[in-house]
């Protein structure tokens, strides 16, 4: 069941400076973590050649899954429906990665064309009805869908997430890439990064995929015709749970 609660970042009117305050964050913190370290194999297993990430962010968890895969010609597009500008003028520089600038809603029909797209930290962000409108346009498309939630619902998940988000900020955003000094000022002058970046972690918990939610969007999908496997990868720093159709 889909918690009536809101996440700054999702709302239209929130400011844009502080949604890519988050997405860097979370991106940063990803990438340090070596959160997905897991998910490159899952890509290669799948054949993944025009890798199509949705609810992107700043794309680091992507960037970072797909490198290998880019190393021998594939690519990798970063869409989201506000998309982090900062972040797109800086990861257009590397090869084989293009941030579209433009918007990408999830809760619309269009998707751009690939083979493979992938959600990280992204899918909790819909509801029941949504994520499965998502499943059946990705096999509509002919392509794989892979869900990467790396949150659960549990005291212990909230703990490691509030110390994350009320002390991370504070250590590391002098190391953020790409630089900007309204992270310094919404960090240290008027730390209201922080506390938008807390909340809509603890809401993030709050919402994260149950084993019963998994298995209802699979049985929905087979009702569908369309096949969804899930379970549980594991990195050196925690466990993500994995949906992905086949």
């Amino acid at each position: 069941m889909r918690l009536p609660l809101f996440e700054f970042e999702d709302q239209p009117w929130f400011p844009s400076v502080l949604r890519d305050y988050q997405t860097g964050f979370i991106g940063f913190t990803a990438e340090f973590s070596r959160l997905y370290e897991s998910v490159p194999g899952m890509l290669e297993m799948a054949g993944a050649q025009r890798v199509i990430d949705l609810a992107s962010g700043a794309g680091q968890p992507a960037i970072e899954s797909t490198e290998q895969l880019r190393s021998r010609g594939g690519s990798l597009l970063l869409t989201d429906k506000y998309p982090n500008q900062s972040a797109a003028d800086f990861v257009d520089k590397h090869g084989g990665i293009t941030y579209l600038k433009d918007s990408v809603d999830l809760t619309q029909p269009f998707l751009p064309e690939g083979d493979t797209y992938t959600l990280f930290n992204a899918f909790h962000h819909f509801d029941e009805d949504i994520r499965l409108d998502i499943v059946k346009r990705v096999h509509a498309k002919g392509g794989a869908l892979m869900v990467f939630e790396p949150l659960r619902r549990n005291v212990f998940t909230f703990l490691q997430v509030a110390a994350a988000t009320l002390i991370g900020p504070l250590l590391f955003t002098p190391f953020i890439r790409p630089f900007t000094w309204s992270r310094i000022f919404f960090t240290y002058l008027l730390p209201i990064g922080i506390l938008v970046t807390f909340w809509d972690g603890a809401v993030s918990v709050l919402r994260a995929l149950s084993e019963k939610d998994c298995e209802r969007l699979r049985i929905r999908a087979e009702q569908s015709g369309i096949a969804v496997e899930y379970g549980t990868l594991r990195s050196r720093t925690g466990r993500i749970t994995y949906l992905r159709s086949l």
